[in-house]
């Protein structure tokens, strides 16, 4: 989400250097103004190479000070390998059989609130639609989960093994361009998604401490991501609300 701003920090410098994760290197490279220098974070930039120095999300902030700050930057802006991604959609597509393809996600690790943020499994494929193609985009090792998900409902969900969807990011945004629709929880995933362009829909708990990142409670639409529909608990801790909502959106289309 903070990475939106990269190619506006550029228009207020002669040369921008930006650390970041290794794992967003080539997707960064690939996304953003070619004059920018990415770095390796860890890596020390000699002080005589910059003039000054702001963490992005401060950045962030004083490039959305206004609410056409965020809705003119709705767009997508990360991209993926087209040919990586084109070959994954072949894949699922052949897969899928023609049905629709969803790609899925329900698992966060954030330190202070994975715990309102997460669903299980099962009770999230309960609540979509039958006749469609279930991706796993959920990041760590899953494989465990997904077989005893399987035995206990016969029911399963499609896992690309080629790709890591933790540690290769690259290749985890061109899956998800790949899906098309995304149905997740509050994770990293989903700011992947929105960044995209992609289809994505989120499950929301009633409060926590990324709210500010989606807005006011309630809120339908990400103010940051233009195809990003937002699903809220109207009760703490109880998702059927969610539910109702998410089933309604999709079986309309």
């Amino acid at each position: 989400m903070f990475s939106s701003c990269i190619d506006e920090l550029k228009q207020y410098t002669d040369q921008l250097i930006v650390s970041c994760d290794e794992r967003l290197l080539n997707i960064f490279k690939r996304s953003f103004d070619k004059s920018i220098s990415f770095v390796k974070k860890g890596f020390l930039v000699d002080e005589h190479h910059y003039d000054c120095q702001v963490p992005i999300g401060t950045a962030y902030g004083y490039l959305r000070q206004a609410e056409n700050s965020f809705t003119d930057k709705r767009f997508p802006y990360l991209k993926t390998d087209p040919e990586k991604s084109n070959y994954l959609r072949d894949i699922l597509e052949k897969e899928a059989n023609g049905r629709k393809i969803v790609g899925l996600s329900w698992r966060s690790n954030a330190h202070e609130d994975s715990g309102k943020r997460s669903l299980s499994l099962k009770d999230l494929v309960r609540e979509l639609p039958d006749n469609i193609l279930l991706v796993n985009l959920q990041y760590g090792d899953v494989s465990s989960e997904l077989l005893n998900f399987e035995k206990a409902t016969g029911q399963k969900i499609f896992c690309l093994d080629e790709i890591d969807n933790f540690n290769d990011l690259d290749d985890f945004c061109a899956l998800i361009e790949a899906c098309g629709t995304i149905v997740s929880i509050d994770n990293s995933t989903v700011h992947f998604a929105g960044a995209l362009g992609a289809e994505c829909h989120i499950l929301l708990p009633y409060s926590h401490t990324s709210d500010w990142r989606w807005g006011l409670h309630g809120t339908k639409e990400s103010n940051c991501y233009k195809k990003v529909h937002l699903y809220w608990q109207d009760i703490p801790s109880n998702w059927s609300t969610c539910f109702s909502n998410l089933k309604a959106r999709l079986g309309s289309k």
